[in-house]
């Protein structure tokens, strides 16, 4: 395309010389398999609900641990995209928000609590 938009604009055939593709890298492969769409999101769920609330650097490790095809930038953007809809950010830990009728209600917490002493 870079040699055509040159040609359209008069340039002359010695300084058209196409530098899109570097040597190697024709096909877009640099060396490491992208992972598939989803992966992150299905590592990142399979390690909090099976170890609760971690860092991000402990969820990026494990999640490159755990499939090699998953970086650890991956895991942060996962997360960050995720934010209040799939994940929770507190106290510098993540969890999962779990949609549906699995999440206490105001009155179960506070029968679990204790009902507070009016002042």
């Amino acid at each position: 395309m870079r040699k055509k938009m040159l040609l359209a604009l008069g340039v002359s055939g010695a300084d058209v010389s196409d530098t899109s593709h570097d040597e190697g890298s024709e096909d877009g492969d640099d060396g490491q398999s992208r992972a598939p769409r989803g992966l992150a999101r299905e590592v990142i769920g399979m390690i909090l609900s099976e170890r609760g609330a971690l860092s991000t650097s402990d969820l990026q490790r494990l999640g490159s641990e755990l499939d090699a095809r998953v970086s650890p930038k991956t895991v942060y953007n996962e997360l960050n995209r995720g934010k209040d809809r799939l994940y929770r950010l507190s106290m510098g830990r993540w969890s999962l928000i779990h949609a549906g009728g699995n999440a206490p209600t105001h009155n179960d917490l506070e029968d679990w609590l204790g009902k507070p002493e009016p002042a």
